[in-house]
């Protein structure tokens, strides 16, 4: 992946973290409480696993062949 596009990855993926903690921050019912909560639990997995693979030893980009 190239570092322009897996930048713009990081970067919605932070977005959508930052949105999604602010909002548990709110009064919300249970049920979307719940739903906000797996969405960021989602978020972060996604986030993390962008990170992962962007600083493997081994992962190869444009940038980096």
């Amino acid at each position: 992946m190239s570092s322009d596009l897996s930048n713009i990855f990081r970067w919605t993926k932070e977005a959508n973290i930052k949105r999604y903690k602010g909002l548990l921050d709110t009064k919300l019912t249970s049920v979307e409480r719940d739903f906000i909560e797996q969405r960021l639990k989602e978020e972060l997995s996604s986030a993390n696993e962008i990170l992962a693979n962007e600083y493997r030893p081994d992962s190869k980009t444009r940038d980096n062949p």
